[in-house]
């Protein structure tokens, strides 16, 4: 690898260690967020009186982590979209760009 090759290939990792950073630094947000802490606090009480302190998985647990996964997933998902949309300048009709 040339010195040209190594710098371009240094300044894609910077850029892409801080994004990586960022999105890191976004998802602690959300769940470290009171929202979140609510969320997962009203699942739990919804379903804890299904669970018995034994080792063996019962066929009821299955739809029950379904739905937490669900849950979860729509919740970060929703949040990190706003997060991006509160973070995106326009830059043409079609195109948006980060800050």
């Amino acid at each position: 690898i040339d010195a040209l090759e190594e710098e371009s290939f240094a300044l894609s990792s910077s850029a892409s260690d801080a994004e990586f950073d960022a999105v890191v630094g976004c998802l602690e947000d959300v769940i470290m967020d009171d929202k979140f802490q609510v969320l997962q606090r009203n699942f739990m009480d919804k379903y804890y009186q299904e669970f018995e302190d034994t080792e063996e998985n019962e066929l009821i647990h299955t739809p029950i982590f379904n739905e937490c996964i669900s849950l979860v997933e729509k919740y970060i998902e929703e949040q990190l979209l706003e997060h991006n949309l509160r973070h995106m300048k326009p830059v043409s009709k079609n195109k948006q760009r980060l800050e």
